[in-house]
This record gives structure tokens, C-alpha cells and sequence, in this order.
């Protein structure tokens, strides 16, 4: 899987939504394994060097209830979708000089 991590020993959010989703799906307990994919550039060539690999062990869910999950939130129709954050505004230079004195 792509992992947006930059946590050397651990990967991002979006494997744990993935091992929930499976683990929701597990009839038994099983060993499953991941890679997580980290592309990056270094001294400009395209590198996967700081990817991890690991072997997971998951249990069924004790109900049949999914898991809550990071990364998605309801909209004003109640669809689910990612979470925006316009930023614009704390990052003018006006406003951020204004309230440096």
C-alpha cells in the first residue's frame, strides 16, 4: 500500500483503516503481510529505501459493528468525505506580521 508516513518505524493512517476493514471481514485470527510504500527522491533518483514491511497478526472483530475510522467525516448531506481545511487566511502575511507586535 501507499504510505504517506514519515515516522521511520511506523506507518501512516490509512493502513490502520485497512487492517479495520479486514479485520471486520476475518472469520479467524490470520497473519497478513504489508508492505508500505514510501517513494522519495534522494540525491535525484527515486528511492523506496525508507519503506516498511510487516507482518500483522489480526483477530476477527468481536461484532459485527464496523469500526470508527480516521481521515473521513460526514458533510452537510451526510456523505462521507475527507475532512478541508481552508488555511488561506492564517497564512497572509498581513494578518501574520499584524499580530507579530
Amino acid at each position: 500500500m501507499n504510505d504517506p508516513s514519515t515516522d521511520g518505524e511506523h506507518p501512516g493512517w490509512p493502513l490502520r483503516n485497512l487492517l479495520a476493514l479486514v479485520s471486520f471481514h476475518l472469520k479467524e485470527k490470520k497473519v497478513v503481510k504489508v508492505i508500505c510504500l514510501r517513494e522519495n527522491k534522494v540525491a535525484g533518483q527515486q528511492s523506496v529505501d525508507h519503506s516498511l514491511y510487516l507482518e500483522i497478526e489480526l483477530q476477527p472483530l468481536p461484532n459485527s459493528e464496523m469500526p470508527k475510522v480516521v481521515g473521513w467525516e460526514r458533510n452537510s448531506k451526510g456523505k462521507l468525505t475527507s475532512k478541508f481545511v481552508d488555511l488561506s487566511a492564517s497564512m497572509d502575511p498581513a494578518k501574520i506580521s499584524e499580530s507579530s507586535v
